[in-house]
């Protein structure tokens, strides 16, 4: 045993020093990542469908203590090489710092705490807690990214249903009608709440109940598959029951509580018919016990603070990187031949995004064109640059996205992706173009937009960070004036061309 290794004292075992060296590292680690674990706590806080990230270290907890007495067997055995991983972790968790994206920071801050404790404890235990550890993961509030998709596959299955049912719909993006009155499918109809909760109830179930990896895998995807269908089952239901009733049942707070009661059926059910194929109750295979080279154990104190100045790096530099970058003016758009500046605003503006903003408005003949510009050339802010465009398309006054898709824009000898954003209100309706021009790439992509930032910020991209938005009305809805935005654009290339 070489110098590191601590030495047995009376009252308290070298394997028991090595599972508090452990926890130490583990809280120490959280402390120096306070804010990523705080941003974790707000969702919880803020969020019923991420609620359930009190409960999971918790349960993490309880299925560690429940195998105490065969972790007991399994010897301390501290090794370095896994520390190698911090170091592409630590950068993963600083990139995602500088653009703010909060999923991939606490995604990074779980994986680096366990491959801390894996190096401290050893792979001998850490295959033995694989599951509680990796558990920890369902801790982190992801998923909004499928909240979009699911809206969409919601409104589908739901206006196909009714058709099927014999009543007539009419579709206009997330909006449709029936006779007996309108239906929209809004952030809480997509389903992904009851998605993460089955998903995460799922894993544990399975875990629990199964031994063979095939029952685990086959349930979870259960878990998956059943919530997408039931979430559809029940928007067809309230909207029937609501057209049957004359738009007196199911259009309220009553809404709510039929989707959570046909919900928590459904996975009852689901359960049910898990129970059916449980592995638990029946008598273990019988496998001899594992092995262990008679080696004892090694608690080495070096790794556990080797890993705690690896992982502790990555705050400290963001911190330096962050302070070094200036932020610029913006600069607008001047008027081009033939538009010229307009005294009458469009009657919408996207979300204020922070930062820096500009507005302009130009007119030609009777064609209104709106220019909507944010940079970012700070380190921060991102989150509020980089967003969805349903949210900066819809956020002021009562605007509604009727559709919403992808397509190419020439700029300055070159095509350009665009998001097409169709909007309308009492007020008229109109028609957006929105894209991203971040790191000397234009992109309407925000994982590619997160990406271009942090390369931007690291010195690896050209600076800058811009957000270009164009609108115009139109009255004639089989005719969308994207000749206008084309026109706009190429009169202003040179102006557009030179980015954030």
């Amino acid at each position: 045993m070489n110098e590191a290794t601590l030495v047995e004292s009376p009252g308290l075992s070298l394997r028991r020093r090595g599972y508090w060296l452990a926890l130490a590292f583990a809280v120490l680690c959280l402390a120096c990542y306070h804010e990523t674990v705080w941003s974790m706590v707000r969702i919880w806080m803020r969020s019923d469908t991420f609620a359930h990230g009190f409960l999971i270290l918790p349960i993490s907890a309880w299925l560690v203590w429940e195998r105490r007495q065969e972790l007991a067997a399994i010897p301390v055995w501290s090794m370095f090489y896994p520390l190698t991983f911090l170091v592409p972790l630590g950068l993963l968790w600083l990139a995602s710092h500088l653009v703010e994206v909060l999923v991939v920071q606490q995604f990074a801050l779980v994986a680096m705490v366990l491959v801390g404790v894996w190096a401290i404890l050893g792979s001998a235990l850490a295959r033995a807690l694989a599951f509680p550890l990796t558990f920890l993961f369902l801790a982190v509030p992801a998923g909004e990214g499928l909240i979009d998709p699911m809206m969409e596959l919601t409104a589908t299955s739901t206006v196909w249903l009714v058709q099927m049912s014999g009543v007539p719909v009419f579709r206009e993006g997330l909006y449709f009608t029936l006779p007996s009155g309108h239906w929209s499918v809004v952030e809480a109809c997509s389903g992904v709440r009851y998605l993460i909760a089955s998903f995460t109830l799922g894993v544990l179930y399975a875990h629990l109940n199964y031994r063979s990896r095939k029952r685990q895998l086959l349930f979870v995807l259960a878990a998956i598959v059943v919530p997408v269908v039931a979430n559809s089952l029940r928007a067809y239901m309230i909207v029937m029951l609501g057209h049957f009733s004359g738009m007196t049942i199911a259009v309220g707070v009553d809404h709510l509580i039929y989707g959570w009661i046909f919900f928590g059926v459904v996975i009852l059910l689901l359960f049910w018919v898990g129970s059916f194929f449980r592995e638990d109750l029946q008598p273990a295979p019988e496998e001899g016990a594992p092995v262990y080279a008679a080696r004892g154990d090694r608690v080495d104190w070096r790794c556990a603070l080797l890993a705690l100045v690896i992982a502790g790096f990555w705050p400290v530099l963001a911190s330096s990187v962050s302070s070094q970058v200036d932020v610029t003016d913006i600069r607008g758009i001047e008027a081009e031949r033939p538009w010229r500046q307009s005294g009458e605003p469009l009657p919408w503006k996207p979300m204020t995004v922070g930062g820096q903003q500009w507005r302009g408005d130009f007119s030609h003949g009777n064609q209104q064109v709106g220019v909507f510009l944010a940079e970012r050339d700070g380190p921060q802010g991102s989150r509020e640059l980089i967003r969805d465009p349903r949210a900066v398309a819809t956020a002021e006054g009562d605007w509604r996205l009727m559709d919403l898709s992808q397509r190419k824009a020439a700029l300055a000898a070159q095509n350009i992706p665009v998001v097409e954003m169709t909007l309308m209100s009492p007020q008229g309706r109109l028609l957006l173009w929105d894209t991203y021009h971040i790191g000397g790439q234009y992109t309407v992509n925000s994982y590619r937009a997160k990406l271009y930032r942090a390369l931007s910020i690291l010195g690896l991209a050209p600076e800058g960070a811009r957000r270009l938005t164009l609108v115009t009305p139109y009255a004639d809805v089989e005719r969308p004036p994207r000749d206008v935005l084309q026109a706009f654009l190429n009169a202003h290339a040179g102006q557009f061309g030179r980015g954030g």
